[in-house]
């Protein structure tokens, strides 16, 4: 059955089928939030591991290390949710609590693989050693990251994006106005709203390289 909020919504997105800006948006900030719990710890565990030795770190390492552990996944894990991650607001896209904490994982998974290939492209940019070798060293090196952090805090990553994506599943069918009162895109709308999200990440990843270039002698 149709309520009057989704009568409301088809009627302002005759002849579109994709979820607004608005709402993507919501959604990007959701899982953004959620990406900053796991990242608040790994810091508070690198700052007590390093706390000797931060005194001997200059400004670019310090905000060379914040851009990768902070400023990537937040951005990774926005974008994620922007493109993927809203589906579970969708009122025309079948979801269940299960399927939502599902889509929850998937986000912070896909989410973690943008963090590890920016955290690769940039590192065999700045390094002479790997810029010098063959793709399959850096590829090599990107795999092995992947794998040791994953075994670190990849399954702290995967709780954190079940719970969002099930708790944004609750929180939208408690107040469906929030997503359904916003109206629809164009699919053309969206599609030119998800490249200028991907161009905005693509140029906060550069600003990781941009940053380490800077800080090196």
């Amino acid at each position: 059955m149709v309520t009057n909020l989704e009568s409301d919504y088809v009627e302002v997105t005759s002849g579109s089928v994709e979820l607004g800006l608005k709402a993507r948006l919501m959604t990007a900030g959701w899982f953004a939030g959620a990406a900053c719990i796991p990242i608040s710890l790994i810091f508070l565990l690198c700052g007590a591991m390093k706390f000797n030795s931060l005194s001997d770190l200059t400004f670019s390492h310090v905000l060379w290390f914040v851009w990768l552990i902070g400023t990537i996944p937040v951005s990774a894990a926005a974008l994620m949710g922007f493109i993927f991650g809203c589906r579970i607001v969708d009122p025309f896209y079948p979801t269940t609590p299960g399927r939502a904490a599902l889509r929850g994982t998937l986000v912070a998974f896909f989410s973690y693989v943008l963090f590890v290939m920016a955290y690769g492209v940039s590192i065999t940019l700045l390094s002479t050693n790997y810029r010098e070798a063959s793709l399959s060293a850096a590829v090599s090196m990107m795999v092995v990251v992947f794998l040791f952090g994953f075994v670190l805090v990849g399954w702290l990553l995967l709780i954190v994006g079940a719970l969002a994506g099930w708790l944004l599943y609750r929180t939208a069918s408690n107040d469906p106005g929030r997503f359904l009162g916003v109206p629809g895109d164009s699919v053309e709308t969206v599609n030119l709203w998800i490249s200028i999200a991907i161009v905005l990440y693509l140029a906060i990843c550069g600003g990781l390289w941009f940053v380490g270039k800077v800080g090196q002698p």
